[in-house]
């Protein structure tokens, strides 16, 4: 039967604790940050839809990596940087990606088939991603060569950001003086944010860095 929620079912709970991860919630496991994990806090989340067909349930699970140093920011700042990560399948190949699964379902087929190929996925490829872009250093390396896909992280604010955090204001400003020449160029209606807003935050930004300097500059 599969009327439990995935996150209970017990072949998932012990792969996931074999990965070093502990569950938060129901939706939700996570590893916390430390020396292994960087400046990051990584979670794997689950969510789901039925598209209105009775006893089924599509799982959509969701990697995530939240930067505690970022989220203080966020709040004194009044910004707000989006975690990076999103849905499996978007990180592995750009595509969104669900299971389904059937009240119906037998415990064998759930565990052979739906738990195995999350935690495949996971193995394969969700571990590295994660355990990379917990180091702001490989964030910032990977934006600057193009690898790091846009929808996959706050492009706009996130590496200005991560560069003053790292010690380079100079950088952080060079980048927020790009982006904002990249919005002006745009038709108004393409633009992905209001100017207005992205000059606002880059007021509160210089304003906070200038007053609390980190490294050289």
């Amino acid at each position: 039967m599969a009327k439990d929620y995935i996150t209970y079912n017990e072949a998932l709970n012990r792969r996931m604790n074999d990965m070093g991860f502990k569950r938060k919630n129901r939706e939700t496991f996570r590893r916390q940050s430390g020396e292994k994990y960087g400046d990051a806090i990584q979670e794997i989340s689950f969510s789901h839809s039925t598209y209105h067909i009775p006893h089924v349930r599509f799982y959509h699970v969701h990697a995530f990596l939240h930067y505690p140093k970022i989220d203080e920011l966020n709040k004194t700042i009044g910004a707000n940087i989006y975690s990076t990560g999103g849905n499996f399948g978007n990180i592995i190949n750009g595509s969104f990606k669900e299971w389904r699964v059937a009240e119906s379902d037998t415990p064998e087929y759930i565990e052979g088939v739906v738990v195995e190929e999350i935690c495949t996925d996971m193995e394969r490829y969700i571990i590295p991603f994660m355990n990379r872009y917990s180091f702001f250093e490989n964030i910032l390396e990977d934006v600057e060569k193009g690898i790091l896909s846009n929808y996959l992280y706050d492009f706009f604010h996130m590496p200005a950001v991560l560069y003053y955090l790292l010690g380079s204001k100079q950088q952080a400003y060079a980048f927020l003086e790009r982006k904002m020449e990249y919005l002006k160029q745009m038709t108004e209606e393409n633009r992905p944010l209001y100017l207005s807003h992205y000059q606002e935050f880059i007021e509160k930004f210089k304003f906070y860095v200038d007053n609390h300097p980190i490294g050289e500059g």
